[in-house]
């Protein structure tokens, strides 16, 4: 199809506006077939948002039922082992318990058999009348009786779910009770209130419960213990309209965008090829009349000769602004980082005497009035160092001097070390601390497990601080990624004062906690959580938190782990025991730090010799085969790494003794001038009688009696 009329237009136009035209014409269908694509991508990309969503959501609430499901058979549990213990309390015991279980709304009743199988009790809340009675199968009886096996099942046509356990007494079954529970009310509690998606539950191929009508759906691959051992599949499915709704908003709004994005191309295009043929018209008309004002074009060529000059000066005093600038603001860093260093050990070093003096008072004989008041001590001594740390790890992430260290360690291991910190803490409060670690857990990882460590036990130490009653439950997965690579989740859920929704945007600032009141009550910084958040992001992962006032939170977060290299866990210690044959030099140019670390090691079984600085400590080595030697980092005359060079380059015993660094030093800038001089491992200010153990156990588990010089080794 031609327009004769229209090209007979459009030959005659100036050639400037023929390429103009064209130009727009090609940059608007690039425009709106560039604008189409990413409408058609954003819209999957929201797809697939909300469905793993939904997915996370429905693992969640389904984490929920199952922790319903064990607290309800702990509490049959609990009835059944009361019910021979203590007969002077039996009846009255039983009474509190089967109260305790009627009062949830899904008991539907309790049932007492003998040894025989015979029923001789039914309980059943007033609301069922007339009371239902339906006995457990036969087969059911004989594997409780006999087998003394706890039994689970859920009769989906009924909705009831049978839970049926042992009454023994002694080693001897002379019962069971039977309680029976409407499982639907139990769904309900979790998943009636509003969800992204529809669920709906079956059994054997009866569906048996679903929050809203919709056709199809797709199986959830998430299952929790519990659905697998009732053998309960879900699906889960949406009310198209609804769900899509938010899809179509934004695909209307990228095509509003789109137009606007062509309008806008159009115009800077129209604006641009004025820009080129202005000055082109410009230079026709200048040629044109070339013959008659060759005087003036040299005047104008002189003009643009000054001021293409003037242009160079001027970005080349603007260049040596930025370079000095730049130097500044170098300068500035490195005297930051500098401070950061002496703060670090000037801060942590009297610390150490403080801590370690008061450690060693705890070995004494005091009043209990005393004792108090030296826990009072240590007490705040540890919340004191804890905030120099906090303060110090800020301002490392702040300068860029945090490193993460990857190496491999055993995930369980660690996880479960974390917690035992936090045991005595939950239990004076009354807690509940609940590690729910799934199957599957790969127990070796590759990965920075000290800011693993440090990230739990902000959001650990922060769930038993804010919660009064109830439990703390931290679950971790991992799901396997690309590469040999894991994402590992974790979650610590509590049952504390919860957090307001306007409160949760100050959580992650630094120096900032949700509110005032807080601060007053209970204390702290504000800069765990942003030095949590930061230590997530460095090794790939993210933290967020969910939260409701009056019922808990929950902080997640996930960080991104390498399969390990090696097979075992890391090795912390080398022997069972160490001997208490080593000889052992500590230097430190402290008063008070030689007499603590003298006491421990006392404490310990070892004798040490001390030298008071670097010079001296060259000397006594040279004389003294010693096994280990512990160095303070900064001594006056000879600081620890130099005199660490020198005691091995002019050693003349045969093996060379393995020097310790002692430091309260936060930087690995420091900790790596330490290895270079050959000293083989760190031991952090302040000293703790624990760490100072793990190191003799991994250093000094063999010492070295046939240790002569080396012009004498045969």
């Amino acid at each position: 199809m031609t327009f004769p009329g229209f090209h007979k237009t459009f030959e005659r136009l100036p050639i400037a506006r023929q390429l103009l035209l064209q130009w727009v014409a090609w940059i608007s269908v690039a425009s709106i077939l560039l604008s189409g694509s990413a409408a058609l991508m954003m819209k999957r990309q929201l797809n697939n948002e909300l469905l793993t969503r939904a997915t996370e959501e429905a693992g969640n609430r389904l984490d929920l039922v199952d922790m319903h499901l064990r607290s309800l058979e702990e509490e049959v549990l609990r009835l059944a082992r009361h019910s021979f213990s203590q007969p002077h309390r039996r009846k009255e015991l039983q009474r509190a318990l089967m109260a305790d279980l009627m009062l949830h709304r899904e008991t539907r009743g309790l049932m007492f058999l003998d040894h025989s199988g015979q029923v001789v009790q039914t309980i059943r809340p007033e609301s069922l009348n007339p009371p239902e009675r339906k006995d457990p199968a036969a087969e059911d009886i004989h594997t409780v009786l006999h087998k003394g096996q706890i039994l689970r099942r859920l009769e989906a046509a009924r909705g009831d779910y049978i839970l049926i356990v042992p009454i023994k007494n002694g080693e001897t079954i002379i019962g069971a009770v039977a309680a029976f529970f409407d499982f639907t009310v139990v769904l309900q509690q979790f998943f009636q209130r509003r969800t992204t998606l529809l669920y709906a539950f079956e059994q054997g191929g009866h569906n048996f419960f679903q929050t809203g009508d919709f056709v199809g759906g797709q199986a959830l691959p998430y299952q929790t213990s519990m659905m697998r051992e009732l053998d309960i599949s879900c699906r889960y499915g949406a009310n198209d309209p609804e769900f899509l709704r938010p899809l179509h908003d934004a695909s209307i709004l990228l095509l509003i965008i789109s137009l606007a994005l062509v309008v806008i191309t159009i115009a800077f295009c129209v604006g641009l090829a004025h820009r080129i043929t202005e000055p082109l018209r410009k230079m026709t008309e200048t040629l044109g009349g070339a013959g008659d004002g060759s005087e003036q074009d040299g005047n104008e060529v002189d003009e643009l000769r000054k001021a293409i000059q003037r242009h160079q000066e001027t970005t080349q005093g603007t260049l040596r602004e930025l370079e000095k600038s730049r130097d500044e603001a170098l300068k500035a860093t490195q005297t930051k980082s500098e401070f950061l260093a002496n703060m670090s050990h000037e801060v942590r070093a009297p610390m150490n005497g403080v801590l370690g003096m008061a450690q060693l008072m705890r070995f004494t004989d005091m009043t209990p009035e005393q004792r108090k008041y030296v826990d009072a001590i240590v007490d705040a001594g540890d919340s004191l160092m804890g905030i120099i740390n906090d303060i110090l790890d800020f301002s490392k992430i702040e300068a860029g001097h945090f490193q993460i260290d990857y190496q491999d360690f055993d995930l369980r291991r660690c996880l479960q070390s974390t917690l035992q910190i936090f045991e005595v803490r939950a239990k004076e409060k009354g807690l509940d601390l609940i590690l729910d670690m799934k199957d599957d857990l790969p127990r070796m990882m590759r990965g920075d497990d000290l800011r693993l460590r440090q990230i739990l036990n902000n959001l650990i130490s922060n769930a038993i601080k804010f919660t009064s009653q109830g439990r703390v439950v931290v679950h971790v997965q991992a799901q396997p990624q690309a590469d040999e690579k894991f994402n590992l989740s974790i979650q610590v859920q509590d049952t504390g004062i919860g957090i307001h929704k306007e409160d949760m945007g100050r959580l992650f600032k630094s120096f900032s906690q949700a509110n005032s009141s807080i601060t007053r009550k209970f204390g702290g910084t504000g800069l765990g959580l942003a030095i949590s958040q930061a230590l997530c992001e460095m090794m790939g992962g993210s933290i967020g938190v969910d939260s409701s006032p009056g019922k808990g939170s929950t902080f997640y977060f996930n960080l991104i782990f390498e399969k390990a290299q090696s097979e075992g866990g890391e090795v912390k210690e080398n022997g069972t025991e160490y001997s208490r044959n080593l000889r052992i030099l500590v230097a430190d140019d402290s008063d008070v730090n030689q007499m603590i670390i003298r006491t421990m090691f006392k404490k310990l079984g070892i004798r040490v010799d001390i030298a008071a600085d670097g010079l001296e400590a060259i000397e006594m080595a040279a004389a003294t085969a010693y096994d280990l030697i512990y160095m303070d980092v900064h001594m006056p005359a000879k600081d620890g790494p130099e005199a660490t060079r020198i005691i091995l380059s002019e050693n003349r015993f045969q093996p060379p003794p393995r020097v310790i660094a002692l430091t309260a030093d936060m930087f690995k800038d420091d900790h790596r001038q330490c290895f270079e001089a050959g000293m083989i491992d760190l031991l952090m200010k302040p000293v703790q009688l624990h760490d100072l153990r793990l190191s003799l156990l991994k250093h000094g588990h063999r010492a070295r009696e046939d240790r002569k010089p080396l012009g004498q080794a045969s």
